[in-house]
């Protein structure tokens, strides 16, 4: 028995012992840095693991801090497992602190195929620097959808990526949207790879989205560039805003009178 249990312990030791540290490194477009690390004693099991990360700390920028990225490994080259991104998301804490009272929040989400023909799900979302009508929401998301469609047929998913990454397509889509309505902020909530399954089979088409057609009779404020806020709650130096010390102030504010009302029960 006492014999049979030390083969059977040295044989677990044997195994553990022959699992060695292997890293996961980033595309090229993070400069190949190495994201972290995975123990196994067959290299090929990496493949298909998956890790997200802070979009900060890839980039060195603060105003990324409330984005996460996902990779999967993809590869395994050189002691190393090769990833590539499969996901890009905004906290959705990040997310809450941006709509206030008097405001209105327009989400959508859709599928949509790339250039380089992969299927890709879409959520963005902006938020209107007032209420607006039912009409003009309507103007909005058809505009949204209508330009991000056009914009994912015409360009590969990393292509995609760097854009949503570096703000550009952000800063496109609200140049485009506050046309039609002047915006508080303008976002990809979230673009990842979906699978290809029988239930993902509605993939959205530019000639399904109507175009936008704006009443003239709407009521629509006539704003500057200046005077609408930009997607991003940090100005170019990497410092709070005005507007986002606004919004931690409203959020102190709530918590105060949440306790206040608690203590008066």
């Amino acid at each position: 028995m006492a014999s049979a249990a030390k083969g059977k312990a040295s044989k677990t030791i044997d195994k553990w012992k022959r699992k060695k540290w292997h890293v996961l490194v980033a595309p090229k477009m993070f400069r190949e840095v190495v994201i972290g690390e995975s123990i196994t004693d067959d290299p090929s099991l990496l493949i298909g693991k998956t890790i997200t990360q802070n979009l900060m700390t890839l980039t060195n920028d603060l105003r990324k801090k409330d984005c996460e990225v996902t990779f999967k490994v993809v590869d395994y080259k050189e002691q190393a497992g090769i990833t590539e991104i499969i996901k890009f998301e905004i906290l959705p804490s990040a997310i809450k602190r941006r709509v206030r009272r008097a405001r209105d929040r327009l989400d959508d989400s859709f599928l949509a195929k790339t250039q380089d023909d992969k299927l890709v799900r879409v959520k963005p979302f902006i938020v209107t620097i007032s209420n607006t009508k039912s009409s003009i929401q309507r103007d909005l998301r058809a505009g949204m959808r209508r330009f991000l469609v056009a914009y994912i047929n015409s360009t590969t998913f990393e292509t995609a990526m760097t854009d949503i990454i570096s703000s550009k397509l952000q800063k496109d889509m609200h140049e485009k949207l506050r046309k039609v309505y002047p915006l508080k902020f303008c976002e990809i909530r979230k673009l990842e790879i979906a699978p290809e399954t029988r239930k993902n089979k509605n993939v959205a088409t530019i000639d399904g989205v109507p175009e936008v057609t704006p009443d003239p009779e709407d009521d629509i404020p006539i704003m500057s560039s200046d005077e609408e806020d930009s997607s991003t709650p940090t100005d170019d130096d990497g410092q709070v805003s005005e507007d986002a010390s606004e919004d931690e102030a409203a959020d102190q504010s709530n918590v105060q009178e949440d306790q206040d009302s608690e203590k008066t029960e």
